[in-house]
C-alpha cells in the first residue's frame, strides 16, 4: 500500500512490536520503504525492546532510533516529518494504537 500511495518516495516509520512475532521479516518489508524508523515499546509485557528493534532495521541499512516511551518516539517523528517534508506512517503492535492517538492529540504529556 506505500507504494500505491508514496511511488518510490521513502517514508518515515514510527512502531512497536511484540517481541514473539517475527520482528525481523516484518522489519524486511518494511525496509523496502522505510527512510527512518522511531521504534517504540508498546504497552505490553510480551513488547520487544525498542532499542533492539532499532538495531534490526539499523542491520538492514535503515536508521533508526528506540524511544523509551510511545509519546517520545511520536514527538520525535513528528519533528522530524514536519522539518523533512516526509510522510510518517504508524504500523506495527495494535497495542500501541491507543497511546499514538493520545501523543498526537496531546492527551497526554510528551
Amino acid at each position: 500500500s506505500v507504494k500505491t500511495y508514496f511511488g518510490e518516495e521513502k517514508i518515515l516509520l514510527l512502531t512497536g512490536v511484540m517481541a514473539d512475532k517475527d520482528y525481523t521479516h516484518m522489519v524486511s518489508r518494511m525496509a523496502e520503504v522505510a527512510a527512518r524508523a522511531f521504534c517504540v515499546r508498546p504497552a505490553n509485557d510480551r513488547a520487544l525492546d525498542p532499542a533492539a528493534y532499532a538495531e534490526t532495521f539499523r542491520q538492514m541499512g535503515i536508521p533508526a532510533e528506540g524511544y523509551a516511551t510511545v509519546a517520545e518516539g511520536v514527538r520525535a517523528a513528528m519533528e522530524v516529518a514536519e522539518r523533512e517534508g516526509k510522510a510518517l506512517l504508524c504500523l506495527g503492535s495494535l497495542y500501541m494504537y491507543g497511546e499514538v492517538h493520545a501523543a498526537v492529540t496531546g492527551e497526554v504529556e510528551a
